[in-house]
């Protein structure tokens, strides 16, 4: 309870943030003339409060239906702060547990789709801007450099949805799992210790998300990586066309 479950709100709360920023992200491509007045940043706002309000509504169920309480553990010989489930409480773990079966999901197919269309129409995009430049003259530096930043925008948006979607499907998978056999005692404890196995994997793969996802953004994004110097008080100057970086 002290620590599982408030990493499982964490999760649930980042999964539909993300799912907020592809969608973000594919309105910028396919309605670029509208996004600011489709988003806001009141309504984002809104949406993060609502987000962390009703993702924390969706969870007290788990919180409600256990409590801590010092059981004796005989296999220990010791007294030990244990999670003890309540009694009457077989309803409310099972509206729970669907709901953070669909609750996962439901971000996981946002993130897919607007990541599918979002590489789609800029790759669309691209090509018919290339096809406009070679019908009418050689493409000149300028009009180069705008292709070359719309690849690599194609490849940012591609990467941080995969790396997503690799970090956060099998924690879904194994709760699924888990959900499908929780009220089946003898499985339980058959497939325990597989489950535990799955869970320290799940858990540095969370990690791995979290920490990648700015190096991805200072690596690709020219802009992240300037602002993220003025941020930290560092100038950086071209020589011999390498950049240099100067603390101030």
């Amino acid at each position: 309870m002290t620590g599982s479950l408030p990493h499982l709100l964490c999760t649930r709360i980042t999964a539909w943030i993300t799912a907020f920023v592809a969608l973000e992200r594919c309105l910028c491509i396919v309605i670029p003339l509208h996004v600011r007045t489709i988003i806001t940043p009141f309504r984002t706002a809104v949406y993060i409060v609502s987000t962390f309000i009703v993702v924390a509504i969706a969870q007290t169920g788990l919180f409600y239906s256990s409590s801590l309480q010092w059981v004796f553990n005989i296999a220990r010989n010791r007294t030990l702060m244990s999670r003890v489930v309540r009694e009457g409480s077989e309803e409310i773990d099972s509206i729970t547990y669907l709901v953070n079966l669909v609750n996962p999901f439901g971000s996981f197919i946002i993130v897919v789709l607007c990541t599918a269309i979002t590489a789609i129409q800029l790759r669309r995009k691209s090509e018919w801007r290339m096809k406009i430049t070679m019908a009418h003259s050689k493409r000149t530096e300028n009009e180069a450099d705008i292709m070359s930043k719309e690849k690599k925008v194609i490849k940012l948006v591609v990467i941080i949805s995969v790396i997503f979607i690799f970090s956060f499907l099998p924690a879904n998978v194994s709760h699924i799992v888990y959900c499908s056999i929780s009220s089946q005692l003898q499985l339980v404890l058959l497939y325990i210790p597989y489950i535990s196995i799955s869970f320290s994997f799940i858990k540095v793969l969370e990690a791995f998300n979290a920490s990648i996802s700015i190096a991805l953004y200072y690596v690709m994004s020219s802009k992240f990586r300037n602002n993220f110097h003025d941020v930290l008080g560092i100038k950086s100057t071209f020589l011999n066309g390498q950049e240099t970086l100067l603390h101030n």
